[in-house]
């Protein structure tokens, strides 16, 4: 139902997809699950005719997001490194964590993250048990310290 006034469309539209996602994600899947051949092909054309392009829209988000293209690389280091069945556990493990409270300080807020006891950036792995719920607050300051490095600086406060 379009609206003049934008604010409605925008609200209507927004409760539209929202009612639909499901079926949208679903329709997508069998879309792409049918036409994967003609979609990659298309992919590998457009890739040839604008490479420059792409190429300089990787190297700007790569210079501008060092701290990501870092993260990146360790979560597939560590992606890789972890088997199938293990990882299957893994994920298991964070929706059974999903509503725990920060292993730090024991809040639970609105913006809880996944957090690495042992970092990926130090070698730690995306195994269940080096995974636990942190607080926003908590996480960003441990950066990439051992839970128990972070654990002294909190003690020292």
């Amino acid at each position: 139902m379009p609206y003049k006034d934008p604010n409605k469309a925008k609200a209507y539209y927004a409760e539209y997809y929202a009612k639909r996602k499901e079926e949208k994600v679903a329709y997508q899947k069998a879309y792409y699950a049918k036409h994967k051949d003609e979609i990659t092909a298309y992919k590998v054309v457009h890739y040839a005719a604008n490479r420059e392009q792409a190429i300089a829209r990787t190297a700007t988000w790569k210079r501008d997001n060092p701290e990501r293209v870092a993260t990146n690389h360790a979560a597939r280091r560590s992606h890789e490194a972890l088997p199938k069945d293990e990882r299957a556990v893994s994920t298991e493990h964070r929706k059974k964590i999903k509503d725990d409270r920060c292993y730090y300080c024991e809040q639970h807020t609105e913006t809880m993250h996944y957090d690495h006891v042992l970092p990926l950036s130090r070698g730690g792995t995306d195994h269940y048990w080096n995974i636990v719920r942190a607080c926003s607050v908590c996480n960003l300051r441990k950066g990439s310290k051992t839970d128990l490095e972070y654990l002294a600086t909190m003690e020292t406060r």
